[in-house]
């Protein structure tokens, strides 16, 4: 088996050759790993490859002949992670590998949760995950942990913008039709269905959700559709699935106020972003907040009936959701910020709370607004 190694670009990618291959691996945007170069990551990937037995036709002794070859594209380095794709025969992987310790031990994390919510929600709400591996170059540590998934084709990053009018618009990270801007139409469909594939991902009976997750982290990615054809959204991991509430509700309405708190949390999370992914935090305009609310109700329509029973039903959690006032909503939320000041940066905190009176005004229009 022979590899081609390719670096993603925007409008195409460049072919590697071994004199490019000496140069510093990068551990972050803008940050060499002290002696790794790009040829030891591509390497690795490749002896990943080999050893886990997946590709086209996995264990066949063609896969290893002169004509078969692996198109090794590295796509992003992110601040954690390094993900690059593996093409072989019209087939596609993805390769997410982690080099220092921490990463490490969140990445074998992340196998396991994406394992288990695969079971718990069934497929498509988060990419598929075959395999993960320790990959030790001899002489060139330190040893790399990697996990093999599924690869969503033509799907891309997203955020907030600065090179776009005032801030405000969202561009889509395309690296091979370049850089665009999200319609406004466009955006909202990103916004109701990222906050649907979380709501399938929450737990009423055990107040579990997928958590943390971050849009400056690219977590969602979108595919633009086509014609007539709404854009798709994907949740590209989960590093973790537990209980995030400032405490946990008892008695007959804990379901109900588990519920009540998730939804201020999505509502919250889902308005953050950083401009161009590693910028200045920024806040999503008030007309996402529409289709937040339309998007977590969908989600609960969609939820298994034996999960969704203990909330009863929609119509009722709406009726709970519009019978508070200004006053009680807000206050509702200082447990929330408090939790927030022990589990997220400072500037994050300082920013949500600046903008809070104005959040939940919007919040509440839209949930004035929705039907069931």
């Amino acid at each position: 088996m022979a590899a081609v190694y390719l670096l993603a670009v925007p409008g195409g990618d460049v072919r590697l050759g071994e004199g490019d291959l000496d140069r510093p691996f990068m551990v972050a945007p803008a940050e060499s790993h002290p002696f790794l170069t790009l040829g030891d990551y591509f390497r690795a990937v490749e002896l990943f490859l080999r050893r886990s037995g997946r590709g086209p036709a996995a264990g066949d002794p063609e896969d290893h002949a002169p004509g078969a070859v692996w198109f090794i594209r590295s796509e992003k380095h992110g601040a954690l992670y390094h993900i690059a794709s593996a093409a072989m025969a019209g087939t596609r992987l993805a390769v997410t590998t982690a080099v220092s310790d921490p990463a490490r031990a969140m990445l074998s994390r992340e196998f396991g949760v994406l394992r288990s919510l695969a079971a718990y929600c069934g497929p498509g709400l988060l990419p598929e995950v075959f395999d993960l591996r320790t990959i030790d170059l001899p002489g060139r540590g330190p040893a790399m942990t990697m996990m093999l998934g599924e690869w969503l084709d033509d799907y891309h990053e997203w955020h907030l913008s600065r090179e776009l009018v005032g801030g405000a618009g969202v561009a889509i990270w395309d690296s091979r039709r370049g850089h665009g801007r999200l319609a406004e139409k466009e955006e909202r469909e990103l916004i109701r269905q990222a906050s649907r594939l979380l709501t399938l991902g929450y737990d009423p009976a055990t107040f579990r959700q997928i958590h943390p997750w971050h849009h400056a982290a690219g977590d969602f990615v979108i595919r633009r559709g086509r014609g007539d054809t709404e854009p798709t959204v994907r949740l590209i991991t989960a590093r973790n699935h537990v209980p995030f509430l400032p405490f946990e509700p008892e008695g007959e309405a804990a379901p109900l106020m588990g519920l009540l708190w998730f939804f201020m949390h999505l509502a919250l999370r889902m308005r953050l972003d950083r401009l161009d992914g590693t910028g200045d935090l920024a806040w999503l305009p008030d007309h996402l907040v529409l289709p937040m609310v339309a998007g977590f109700f969908a989600g609960l329509a969609e939820m298994p009936a034996d999960r969704r029973a203990p909330l009863g039903p929609a119509a009722a959690i709406l009726d709970l959701l519009q019978s508070f006032n200004f006053e009680e909503l807000r206050q509702l939320h200082r447990p929330l910020l408090d939790l927030y000041d022990t589990a997220y940066p400072p500037e994050e905190v300082a920013l949500i709370a600046t903008r809070l009176e104005g959040h939940v005004e919007q919040l509440l229009a839209a949930l004035r607004s929705q039907r069931v």
